[in-house]
């Protein structure tokens, strides 16, 4: 599994990341959970930079965490 260095490097998105783990892995759940659940922290920081990004301040971690939850966390 790559590291968030060289994905950061790569400039690789959450979803580029978990096709190319999962394409690498063979299948085991284990694993691609494993996998899986690494992209969803990749996604939850896109959208927490992308936020900041767009924002004429800073905003604080509890508004983008909140955010994010009630954004794309499903019940």
């Amino acid at each position: 599994m790559q590291d968030s260095s060289e994905v950061k490097s790569n400039k690789m998105t959450s979803i580029e990341f978990l096709f190319n783990e999962l394409w690498e892995t063979p299948k085991d759940k284990f694993e691609w959970n494993s996998i899986l659940e690494k992209a969803k922290e990749m996604h939850k920081q896109e959208i927490i930079d992308a936020l900041n990004e767009f924002s004429d301040e800073r905003l604080s971690d509890e508004f983008c965490d909140k955010y994010y939850q009630e954004t794309f966390k499903t019940k």
